[in-house]
């Protein structure tokens, strides 16, 4: 039998000093989400209070020195993490709402998964679209969780795939053809025709939407009776699993960031509803010093706390109003000419300049809006990818969407562009662009095929 043994182990963790923690979820958080954070917290902490932004702050314990950022410990913003989903950060769901995130939560919590594995589903669920969609890769989920949980690649496929079992059949999908398929490996019709009908959403969904029947039977090695057996049943799936679940709220957009003509430049300001308006209570600040015992532990605890948060407020608008201007730098076409101006741009670029993590610069600009002369627009909406050009310079994927959406509204009724029609256009102005990418950007437009857009003139 052998005895208890003392073993030495090596492991590599890293904690991240609890004032950074709120620091970066000051960042991630919205403007309303932000107002009901430091409405709670006032509530609780004594030594803060409200204040007009015409107060008259001159105390200067009312006004730290915010360049003094020693309180937020040795961390800094560049080694932090961040979230890269387009949603924001929750503590937890409105469980009087009946949302898809809740209804997503609810079976995640049945499943009593480990902190970190439980860290990863709410990541997933929380970056998904209102129709149940998954746009972020599963690298930009395993960086949402760092530094608090440092979690592999395979560990995001293991939870997504969980997730993809959940109710609404489908959801959590990253494109159309996989959200069908979700739904067929569901599906209790017959083995055959599930089958087929799988080999179209994954294999030929070009062919189903351009109803070319020909081809597809004979790449399916059936009948037009059989074809058709299987494109009824993938008539029957739901391609927005979560729109079930949309409300019917309206909400009304507040934005956080203004840009606005100067010169022959641009400036960028913060929203008023940016400013927090805090200040430190000075009949409590003066007891500090009076107290005694357990009483002035308390009251320094909380004075140490109102400091934090405040500095870490200006640190959240100093970061959010930098990472602003350099996507107004770059995208200052886009403020003169709109969508078909945008320049393509990674977030990679913008930490560059800015000097912060890449995945600083995605907590930052999270549920954010930004006012500009063509609209009000999320500030994610700036970020797209590369495709190439004739100038060898690339264009934005969102400028070439912008184009597609133009040549449709301008095309003949009686003659539609056909997506390659549409793609020997856009090779025309300059930009290559696939037939099968003009097909993936009409999709996601929501533009019918050609087909379909076509109107008899009688």
């Amino acid at each position: 039998m052998v005895g208890p043994r003392a073993q030495l182990s090596l492991r590599q963790e890293l904690k991240m000093a609890p004032q950074l923690q709120q620091a970066f979820r000051l960042l991630q958080l919205n403007r309303l989400q932000l107002v009901e954070h430091l409405r709670e917290v006032v509530e609780a902490n004594p030594l803060l209070e409200r204040t007009d932004s015409n107060t008259d702050s001159s105390n200067s314990e009312s006004t730290p020195d915010y360049d003094d950022y020693s309180d937020l410990g040795n961390d800094s913003w560049e080694n932090a993490g961040f979230n890269v989903s387009d949603g924001e950060f929750h503590e937890g769901a409105d469980p009087d709402q009946d949302s898809l995130v809740n209804h997503l939560l609810w079976q995640l919590n049945l499943e009593a998964l480990s902190d970190e594995l439980d860290a990863i589903g709410k990541a997933i669920i929380f970056a998904l679209d209102d129709d149940g969609y998954l746009h972020d890769d599963l690298d930009s989920i395993r960086m949402a969780l760092a530094p608090e949980y440092l979690v592999s690649v395979d560990q995001v496929a293991q939870i997504l795939r969980l997730i993809q079992r959940f109710e609404p059949a489908g959801v959590a999908a990253q494109d159309l053809g996989e959200c069908l398929g979700l739904q067929l490996a569901q599906s209790r019709e017959a083995p055959i025709v599930v089958d087929r009908a799988y080999t179209i959403v994954t294999e030929q969904l070009d062919l189903l939407a351009r109803q070319d029947w020909q081809r597809l039977e004979k790449k399916l090695a059936c009948t037009p009776e059989q074809r058709e057996q299987a494109v009824v049943l993938i008539r029957s799936l739901n391609p927005r699993p979560g729109s079930s679940f949309s409300s019917d709220r309206t909400d009304y957009i507040v934005p956080d960031v203004y840009a606005r003509p100067q010169g022959r430049g641009w400036t960028v300001q913060l929203s008023p509803e940016n400013q927090p308006n805090l200040r430190l209570n000075q009949q409590y600040v003066g007891l500090v010093s009076k107290a005694r015992g357990e009483d002035a532990k308390y009251l320094q605890a909380r004075l140490q706390e109102a400091r934090w948060l405040m500095n870490a407020l200006e640190l959240r608008n100093q970061t959010l109003l930098k990472v602003s201007e350099s996507i107004i730098r770059h995208q200052q076409d886009f403020l003169h000419d709109g969508d078909r101006a945008l320049r393509p741009m990674v977030m990679r670029e913008v930490a560059g300049e800015v000097g912060v993590h890449e995945s600083t610069v995605s907590r930052a600009v999270a549920s954010k809006y930004i006012h500009t002369p063509q609209g009000i627009f999320p500030l994610r909406y700036f970020f797209s990818s590369r495709l190439d050009s004739a100038d060898g310079h690339g264009i934005s994927a969102r400028a070439v969407q912008a184009r597609i959406r133009h040549l449709v509204s301008c095309e003949d009724p009686t003659k539609p562009l056909s997506d390659e029609k549409l793609s020997s256009k856009l090779r025309d102005a300059g930009y290559r662009v696939a037939r099968r990418t003009v097909a993936k950007y009409r999709t996601l437009l929501q533009i019918p095929d050609s087909r379909q857009r076509k109107r008899v003139v009688r």
